[in-house]
């Protein structure tokens, strides 16, 4: 097993209090609340349809904001967004501390994903 890697599944409890509070994990892999994975407050939007993302920290504010935005309304879809916008915010650090051989590119296919995740959001919420 690799250090810092769990092998459990979250238990129902783990998961509703997920889906309940923005947060994320501390050191030790604990859930810890936190108020905004972005600086400055945070406005829930509804998904644009107007805007590409344009980088990492587009995605991140965006999806952030969308994230607020489903969770108002007690919309599931919130859950993947709270996981979506930590792992986001994860890969940035990585890019930014040099932990990629090839930044440039992981910057280019998360915005490129992510830009793949809003359209088929918007998709779903036209029907």
């Amino acid at each position: 097993m690799t250090a810092g890697v769990r092998t459990y599944a979250p238990t129902f409890a783990e998961l509703r209090a997920v889906a309940r509070a923005p947060g994320k994990r501390d050191g030790q892999g604990d859930w810890v609340p936190v108020e905004s994975h972005q600086k400055g407050p945070r406005r829930p939007s509804a998904p644009d349809d107007g805007r590409f993302f344009r980088s990492v920290d587009d995605v991140l504010n965006r999806l952030g904001e969308a994230e607020v935005y489903f969770r108002q309304r007690s919309d599931r879809r919130s859950v993947f967004l709270t996981v979506y916008t930590e792992m986001t915010a994860t890969v940035k650090r990585g890019i930014e501390s040099g932990a990629f051989e090839s930044p440039g590119w992981v910057r280019d296919y998360l915005v490129a994903f992510a830009e793949r995740y809003r359209t088929a959001l918007l998709g779903a919420e036209r029907g």
